[in-house]
């Protein structure tokens, strides 16, 4: 999903990206859902939907102060800070 975010067609890295946030979420990974929620919201903001990709980035600083995982919140972060 981020390769198509990174070479301009985040429209359609959404679809992927939906899939892996549920993936992720119906496994319990919480790294996984960290990350696939911060890429999610990386293309919701390419694709224009400033709103929703900051309430998506919220959600993944969220599930990583809850699961302690300090690389994935200063990486969130440090992404809110720049939008």
């Amino acid at each position: 999903g981020r390769a198509l975010v990174y070479t301009g067609q985040p429209a359609k890295a959404l679809p992927q990206l939906k899939r892996a946030v549920e993936l992720a979420r119906r496994i319990g990974d919480s790294v996984g859902l960290s990350e696939a929620l911060a890429a999610l919201a990386e293309a919701q903001l390419a694709v224009g939907k400033i709103s929703l990709a900051m309430d998506t980035a919220r959600k993944a600083e969220e599930i990583a102060i809850r699961a302690k995982l300090g690389i994935n919140l200063a990486q969130v972060k440090l992404w809110r800070a720049w939008v």
